[in-house]
C-alpha cells in the first residue's frame, strides 16, 4: 500500500522514480509513515544520485539526530549547508547537535555564522534564542542575556523568551532584572510553569520565602507530580516555620523524583 502511495505521488509530480528528487520524496513519505530504515535508504540513494540535494542531506541528518548518531548528523547538516547556505533550519540543527554533545563553543560559532548570513530572514529570532541557550549552557551568562534580548527585539510578546532572559539574569546574579522578566512572562501567560518555577527559585535566592510559597504552590497546583518543585516548596515552608508541611513536601518531592520527576514543562 505504501509503495503504491509513493508511486502515485511521484507520478502526480511527473518525477521519474530513480531521480534524486523522487528518492527524497519517497524518503519523506516513508519517514512520515514511521519506516525509518527504508527512509534512510531512500535519502542515501537521493544523495548518491544527487550529491547537491540539500534537503536529502538535511532529512538524513534529522534521522541521525533521532538515533543520537550526532557525528553523522553533523556531517549531513554541513553537507546540506554547502548546497543551501541560507538554510536557517540546517544551521539550527547543526548547532543543536553541537549542544547535544556539550560542544557549546562550536554551537555558538554555528549560530553566529548563521546570523551573519540570515539575520534578516523570517524566524531569525530563533537563531538568537538558540545562541542564547548555548551561551547559557556554556556559562557565558552576559552573552546569553545579550542574545535573548536580541531575540526579544523581534518577539517582545513571547513569554518563553522572557523566561530564558530571566534565567540568564538570575544565573548572572542580576536578580531584580530576572524577577522583572519572569513577571512579564506571567503577565502574558499566567499558567506558564517555567516562569512560576523560576520565579519561585528566585524568591528563595532573595530570601522572600512567603512569596516563594505563593508562587510554588501555584506551580504545584498546575503540575502536582514535579518533584523538584515540591523540594523547593519544602524549603520555603521550612523557612516560614511550617515544619510539618515542609516535611510532607520533601517526601513528595523525593517520591516523584524517583519516578522521573513528572511533567518537565
Amino acid at each position: 500500500m505504501l509503495d503504491r502511495v509513493i508511486c502515485n505521488f511521484n507520478e502526480s509530480l511527473g518525477i521519474h522514480s530513480r531521480t534524486s528528487a523522487a528518492r527524497y520524496a519517497c524518503g519523506v513519505i516513508l519517514a512520515i509513515a514511521g519506516d525509518m530504515r527504508r527512509a534512510e535508504s531512500e535519502f542515501r540513494e537521493a544523495i548518491e544520485t544527487g550529491p547537491d540535494n540539500g534537503m536529502a542531506h538535511h532529512s538524513l541528518g534529522m534521522l541521525y539526530v533521532n538515533t543520537r548518531q550526532y557525528d553523522d548528523a553533523a556531517y549531513q547538516f554541513k553537507q546540506a549547508l554547502k548546497s543551501m547556505p541560507l538554510s536557517l533550519p540546517a544551521y539550527r540543527e547543526l548547532g543543536r547537535v553541537h549542544d547535544a554533545r556539550g560542544r557549546y563553543d562550536e554551537a555558538v560559532e554555528v549560530y553566529r555564522r548563521a546570523l551573519a548570513n540570515v539575520a534578516h530572514a523570517p524566524g531569525a529570532y530563533l537563531l538568537y534564542q538558540s545562541l542564547g541557550n548555548s551561551y547559557y549552557k556554556g556559562r557565558r551568562y552576559d552573552d546569553a542575556i545579550d542574545a535573548f534580548r536580541a531575540a526579544l527585539a523581534a518577539r517582545p510578546q513571547d513569554p518563553y523568551l522572557h523566561v530564558n532572559l530571566g534565567a540568564a539574569c538570575m544565573a548572572a546574579g542580576r536578580l531584580s532584572e530576572a524577577g522583572e522578566e519572569f513577571e512579564r512572562a506571567l503577565e502574558m501567560s499566567p499558567d506558564l510553569l517555567s516562569a512560576l518555577r523560576n520565579l519561585g527559585t528566585l524568591y528563595l535566592k532573595m530570601e522572600r520565602y512567603g512569596d516563594a510559597v505563593t508562587v510554588l504552590e501555584r506551580a504545584v497546583s498546575l503540575c502536582p507530580t514535579h518533584g523538584t518543585t515540591y523540594r523547593k516548596l519544602a524549603i520555603a515552608y521550612e523557612r516560614t516555620g511550617e515544619a510539618r508541611r515542609a516535611e510532607e513536601c520533601m517526601a513528595k518531592g523525593l517520591e516523584y523524583e524517583a519516578g522521573g520527576d513528572g511533567d518537565r514543562r
